[in-house]
């Protein structure tokens, strides 16, 4: 972040791949990151009109955050959420949090906005999940979470909004997982078409009980 010395709280955030000035000011005692525009469409000299603006709203007890907050659902933060962070996470934890969000958390509270969306509700969703998903109830939770915080970072849910904090999570327990005495049969006859190499270092993880 470049900070401006003209007006209290602008700034160029400085990106790879963008720069874009932000205010961040406290609004009713919460630090808010007002997004103004990016460097190149806007102008410093710009920048800070607005930002005076924006400081003037705030001095006489409006919230210029309010309205665009309030426009967000979760829906809509999922859709950001894919285009920016979804690319980044491994392929297995995508998928999970995929399902988490298209079998549980967009329907039951998709259409809702980012605003209204509670502690209770989210309590609901886990409860019912939980009743036949404990381990499962606990990642979709996780996933929730994760793509909240992002949201609170990029101004599209207000700041200490996370309404999984303070869910409980479900006790998990570790467990052993053997192979039947069918599985057995089709990875020994598949080992019998692989390299001989490979094919006994999975011999020898079976036969010991290591993992890889």
């Amino acid at each position: 972040y470049l900070w401006d010395d003209k007006v209290r709280g602008l700034a160029l955030r400085d990106r790879e791949n963008s720069k874009t000035f932000f205010l961040k000011a406290k609004i009713k005692g919460r630090t808010r990151w007002i997004r103004i525009g990016r460097w190149g469409e806007n102008t410093l000299t710009q920048a800070r009109k607005v930002a005076r603006q924006k400081r003037a709203e705030i001095a006489i007890g409006d919230d210029p955050t309010a309205a665009r907050r309030k426009r967000h659902t979760l829906a809509s933060v999922v859709q950001v959420w894919e285009g920016k962070e979804a690319q980044r996470l491994k392929p297995s934890t995508r998928s999970a949090y995929r399902r988490a969000f298209r079998d549980h958390w967009l329907p039951e509270l998709g259409s809702r906005s980012m605003t209204t969306i509670s502690r209770g509700d989210v309590e609901r969703v886990h409860a019912r999940l939980s009743a036949e998903q404990p381990t499962g109830a606990n990642r979709a939770l996780a996933a929730l979470s994760s793509v909240w915080s992002h949201a609170e970072q990029w101004g599209m849910a207000p700041t200490g909004s996370n309404p999984c904090r303070g869910v409980r999570r479900n006790k998990e327990f570790s467990r052993d997982r053997f192979l039947s005495p069918h599985e057995l049969q089709r990875l020994f006859k598949v080992l019998k078409t692989e390299d001989r190499g490979w094919a006994d270092i999975i011999r020898l993880i079976l036969l010991t009980g290591m993992r890889k």
